[in-house]
């Protein structure tokens, strides 16, 4: 059924193409870096600078044909990179990678490495509350109990960073289809096959908007079928994720709920946030977040509260200083950790965990535009 949905939007799409009339290619990206001090890695105070926090750091090509009768061929390429040294993270273009058609009345297919529902729907829709409070240090995240999610063998990090998906996980050589919004509903749909030599398995993914000033409201699911771990075992993960915000005047409110579970092991954590987002003036704007996270008896019944805040101040529409902050406390026994906390462009371990239940993490950065 999925398949037939996917050729028929193709097919759709490709109806409304003629000869081509205009194309243009934009470069654009984001540069994001500071200094960030921790209160705990190990029992020890650290203080080193990083990149990709406020706002991933990264390099991108856009670009679009125009092929008439509202219909036009689009493709993005990102590669994400460390601001310190200059060195890429992850593939060349592992952040984005694709290529497509898009048209008005039947909405966008897309081919190669990108983005799922959980990011789509929820995180660039403005329903995450991490979005608005600094960054990365405050999207669900440890404490390092969490890592436990993993079946055996799955690198040292996969348990614990990012284990919602919201903070932007590519899917390997998928299809995606959105559709274009109709009366402020929109909604897409998903599939990854996969590839040899890659430890991602097969991934669906599927997501629903509804917006109406002065509100917006939110959900998705991304199952990842198999990964194939280091030792050989498999491991699969299912999803969700709802969000909603609500405008009052200049004041936005933003709530979300997220839950993954793997289903060879049968850990899984659930967590809710809420957060507000106010702009002073045109200069100083702030956004705070409030996370709670539990996770299940594989994981131990672990569970963690965590708080983050950010304070900016924008030169202009494109440069932005800001001071951040994020602490997180967890049940006495667990091991604080904080998303982030790691040297740039290498993979986090559970050794920038915390000594003990709490820590905390100050930043002052600067992030640009382009």
């Amino acid at each position: 059924m999925i398949r037939n949905i996917l050729i028929a939007a193709l097919g759709a799409l490709l109806v409304s193409t003629v000869h081509a009339q205009s194309s243009n290619v934009a470069i654009y990206g984001i540069v994001d870096v500071g200094g960030s001090w921790f209160s705990n890695i190990g029992s020890k105070s650290s203080l080193r600078m990083a990149s990709g926090i406020s706002a991933p750091s990264f390099l991108g090509f856009r670009g679009e044909e125009d092929l008439g009768g509202g219909a036009k061929t689009i493709f993005d390429l990102e590669s994400q990179f460390a601001v310190s040294n200059g060195a890429a993270i992850g593939n060349v273009f592992g952040r984005n990678a694709w290529a497509g058609f898009e048209t008005r009345e039947f909405g966008s297919i897309k081919f190669g490495d990108q983005f799922d529902f959980m990011n789509d729907s929820l995180t660039m829709a403005d329903l995450v509350p991490a979005k608005f409070a600094g960054g990365l240090p405050n999207y669900p995240t440890g404490p390092a109990q969490f890592a436990r999610l993993n079946h055996p063998g799955y690198g040292p990090f996969a348990g614990y960073f990012d284990w919602d998906r919201t903070a932007q996980e590519s899917v390997h050589s998928a299809i995606k289809y959105t559709t274009p919004q109709l009366g402020g509903f929109s909604s897409g749909i998903m599939y990854g096959f996969g590839e040899k030599g890659s430890n991602q398995g097969n991934t669906l993914s599927f997501g629903a908007n509804y917006k109406s000033d002065p509100w917006c409201i939110g959900l998705a699911y991304t199952a990842v079928r198999a990964i194939t771990g280091m030792d050989g075992t498999h491991a699969g993960f299912r999803t969700w994720g709802a969000g909603g915000n609500y405008r009052f005047g200049k004041l936005l409110a933003i709530a979300d709920a997220t839950t993954t579970r793997n289903i060879i092991n049968h850990a899984a954590i659930w967590q809710a946030s809420f957060g507000v987002f106010y702009p002073f003036d045109n200069a100083w704007s702030t956004g705070i977040a409030y996370t709670y996270m539990k996770g299940n008896r594989v994981l131990f019944n672990t569970h963690a509260n965590q708080l983050g805040a950010s304070v900016n101040y924008s030169f202009s529409k494109r440069t932005t200083a800001y001071f951040s902050m994020t602490y997180q406390m967890a049940n006495n026994g667990a091991n604080a950790l904080i998303n982030g906390i790691y040297s740039e462009g290498t993979l986090p371990t559970t050794a920038a965990a915390s000594s003990s239940n709490q820590q905390t993490m100050l930043r002052i950065g600067l992030r640009h535009l382009f």
